[in-house]
């Protein structure tokens, strides 16, 4: 059965419903282990270092509540409007790890209700994957998982793709929302279009969406944090994680300049890496608007493709050819595999296979070698050229894998 299938409200067979309860029983009773490996992984002193963007959403936190100075309104910052709940909901009277638990609680929440999702669309589908996936790749991902926000727009989008062929307007606005809180989301609007029956129910809820939280934003008054964000962003340079930054830091192994601290991230400066960055991301646009049309003319043919799928290959596109490439950047592509993962597509075992695999080697560079990785080192210029390469290889697979079918393949 398709997820379109899952999506009409159809229902299961009978022996997998019945048997829904005990199986929801194990995957929650999994996520309580593992969320606490996760835990105590958090707590060792050799992944403290990935607590630096904790320190600061404190600072913020603490700032707002105790002066009066919010981030977006009284200073620029390089989030959207929408990032500001999650950054001040947590406590902050009793100190930064009391903020920390608070922060991690929240999502956390998150994170069980991305649980129960993945555990509809399998009962649906037949296959448990996506759940394994969301069970295993935060931990090998490491506290990053737990310490950004990143899961709040991954989750929104999660969702809007389960609830894409039901109800593409509150799918849109769904994609919106998280680009209210992180800007990616807001690029698989055009891939909703692409396969939505009624387009005007998807411009209808995404013009809706973005009236709503503008105003809200607005009356706020941390609009101008919207402009802010696309100002930081043009401005930054290549990350030292990005796969365009690996021939630099490889170069600067055999004697060019290290990576230098701005725009809040290790980059690299050497000369002609800014217009790198620059073409760089410019090819992943027309990458994914290319994308879009192969599968615009598919269906226009009579062809199906798994939103799914296909949401995943552009968040795939958006990650290799992105400036920056942080870590917690592979919880957007857990959020959106984990869904596809629920039922077979073509390449299913290496795209899953490679993205668990890429997540360890994620948490190796970060925190455990990053150190090392800013000297020029060997060995974690190795397991980072090696992750970038796993990076690319699943992004190719995904994109194979979004081919439009002659029909539909609804059972």
């Amino acid at each position: 059965m398709s997820l379109n299938a899952v999506l009409a409200g159809r229902p299961a067979h009978g022996s997998r419903a019945e048997r829904l309860h005990p199986a929801l029983l194990r995957s929650l009773t999994l996520w309580m282990l593992t969320r606490t490996v996760l835990i105590f992984v958090l707590l060792r002193p050799a992944e403290l270092g990935s607590l630096a963007d904790i320190a600061t959403y404190y600072d913020w936190a603490r700032a707002a509540w105790l002066d009066g100075v919010i981030p977006g309104r009284d200073f620029a910052w390089e989030y959207p409007p929408g990032a500001l709940p999650f950054v001040l909901l947590p406590v902050v009277s009793s100190g930064p790890w009391s903020y920390l638990i608070a922060f991690s609680a929240v999502l956390l929440v998150l994170d069980a209700g991305m649980l129960l999702l993945l555990s509809r669309v399998a009962r649906k589908l037949g296959s448990n994957l996506g759940v394994g996936l969301w069970l295993v790749a935060p931990v090998l991902l490491g506290p990053v998982f737990l310490e950004r926000f990143d899961l709040v727009p991954a989750a929104l989008a999660a969702l809007a793709v389960v609830l894409a062929a039901t109800t593409p307007a509150c799918a849109a606005a769904l994609l919106v929302a998280g680009a209210f809180v992180k800007i990616w989301p807001i690029a698989l609007l055009p891939l909703l279009l692409v396969a939505a029956r009624r387009p005007l129910s998807v411009v209808s809820g995404s013009v809706a969406a973005t009236a709503g939280f503008a105003a809200l934003a607005a009356s706020a008054g941390v609009f101008p944090a919207l402009s802010s964000t696309f100002d930081q962003q043009r401005h930054r340079g290549l990350q030292v994680e990005s796969i365009a930054a690996v021939p630099f830091l490889w170069a600067g192994r055999a004697g060019g300049s290290g990576p230098r601290y701005q725009h809040g991230a290790w980059e690299v400066t050497t000369q002609g890496s800014a217009g790198v960055g620059s073409v760089v991301s410019l090819v992943g646009l027309i990458v994914i608007i290319c994308f879009c049309a192969w599968l615009r003319y598919g269906v226009l043919r009579g062809g199906h493709f798994d939103l799914s799928v296909a949401a995943s290959a552009v968040v795939s596109v958006l990650v290799v050819t992105n400036k920056a490439l942080s870590p917690q950047y592979l919880v957007w592509l857990i959020a959106l595999v984990a869904v596809a993962a629920c039922h077979r597509f073509a390449h299913r075992a290496q795209v899953v296979a490679s993205l668990v695999v890429a997540c360890a080697l994620t948490h190796l560079v970060y925190p455990l070698l990053y150190t090392s990785l800013l000297k020029g080192d060997l060995l974690p210029l190795l397991v980072l050229s090696g992750r970038n390469a796993l990076l690319l290889v699943l992004a190719g697979f995904l994109i194979l894998a979004s081919a439009p079918s002659p029909s539909p393949t609804d059972a």
